[in-house]
C-alpha cells in the first residue's frame, strides 16, 4: 500500500511503509534519522520491542506503529521526543506501564495505547501535557486513574461522548 519515503535538503522526513506485510523487527538505525518527522508503519507484522534509540528522534511530529506485534514494555526514552504529537501504538502486546516520563512530552496531543496489555497505574504526570486531546488507553489492565484526575477530563469507554477532549480508559 504505503512505500513513501521524503527527503528535504538531502534529510530523510517521512518513512510510509504502513500495509506492507512487512515482518521482523524495527530497525535501531532509524533512531539516527534525526531529520524525520513523521514514521509510519502500521499495520504489518513487526514483532519485538520498540527500540529506545527512536527516543532520539526529536524533530518526530508523529510515530504510528499500531497493528503490529510489538512486545515487550514502553521505553521511556520515547520521552525525549520533544516534538512528537500523534503517538499511536495500539493494537500490539505491549506490557508494563506508561512511563511517567511520557508526561514531559509536551507538544503531545493524541496519545492511542489501547488494547495491549499494560497494567499498574496511569501516570498523573500525563496531565502535565497541556494540549492532550485523545489519550486512549482501554482495553488494558490499567487498574487506577489518579483521583485528581475529574470526570470531565476522562471517562471509561462505556460513558465516553463524543464531543471534546476524549480520554478513554
Amino acid at each position: 500500500y504505503q512505500r513513501r519515503v521524503h527527503g528535504i535538503n538531502g534529510h530523510v522526513v517521512h518513512i510510509g511503509l504502513s500495509h506492507n506485510q512487512l515482518s521482523g523487527t524495527i530497525p535501531c538505525i532509524l533512531g539516527c534519522l534525526h531529520s524525520l518527522r513523521h514514521l509510519f508503519m502500521m499495520g504489518n507484522n513487526i514483532t519485538g520491542l520498540i527500540p529506545p534509540k527512536l527516543g532520539e528522534l526529536t524533530c518526530l511530529e508523529q510515530l504510528g506503529l499500531f497493528n503490529n506485534k510489538l512486545e515487550w514494555t514502553l521505553p521511556s526514552e520515547l520521552a525525549q521526543m520533544r516534538s512528537l504529537q500523534m503517538m499511536q501504538l495500539y493494537n500490539n502486546q505491549l506490557i508494563g506501564t506508561i512511563p511517567s516520563e511520557f508526561g514531559n512530552m509536551l507538544a503531545l496531543r493524541q496519545l492511542f495505547l489501547h488494547n495491549n496489555q499494560l497494567r499498574g497505574t496511569v501516570p498523573e504526570e500525563l496531565w502535565n501535557i497541556p494540549d492532550l486531546e485523545y489519550n486512549w488507553i482501554y482495553n488494558t489492565d490499567i487498574a487506577y486513574v489518579p483521583p485528581s484526575w475529574s470526570a470531565e477530563r476522562f471517562y471509561k469507554e462505556s460513558e465516553l461522548p463524543r464531543i471534546g477532549r476524549e480520554n478513554r480508559m
